[in-house]
């Protein structure tokens, strides 16, 4: 191995980090400038990944099905069936389905809100015993039966 072949190796690529970085800058300003000129960036970036894109008639079509699928899958859980039901019908993944159900459908089907399902319940709380009021190190106990 020649040192010289190395070095200039090394800085052919230094040359390029050099280029791409100064492209990744002209490209940043575009986008800037898109969105003073009132143009949503996050959506120019889509269409433009989308241009990208060789197949994208057949991405599109498919995108449809699964919208639909998933339109589907929204109703069957509004008339009562479970998420995995749904899911597993329809050939959505779960996840995908918990995240499109709107949040009035879930409390509907009795299930908490957020964190809630985390919280104590004001019962439980009362019925932990506070630490001795002298000096020796206590242990809170729960009285009652544990899940």
């Amino acid at each position: 191995m020649n040192g010289n072949t190395v070095i200039s190796i090394v800085e052919r690529i230094e040359d390029l980090e050099k280029e791409q970085k100064a492209l990744l800058e002209g490209k940043r300003n575009i986008y800037t400038e898109a969105t003073k000129a009132g143009i949503n960036a996050k959506a120019l970036r889509q269409v433009v990944a989308e241009r990208r894109m060789k197949d994208r008639e057949q991405f599109e079509a498919h995108k449809r099905a699964l919208r639909i699928a998933l339109g589907m899958a929204v109703n069957d859980v509004a008339e009562g069936a479970s998420l995995r039901e749904a899911a597993a019908k329809h050939g959505v993944a779960k996840s995908t389905l918990h995240r499109a159900v709107p949040r009035e459908e879930k409390i509907e089907m009795g299930r908490p809100q957020g964190d809630d399902y985390r919280a104590v319940p004001r019962e439980t709380k009362s019925k932990i015993e506070q630490p001795p009021e002298d000096d020796s190190p206590g242990i809170s106990v729960v009285s009652g039966p544990q899940t």
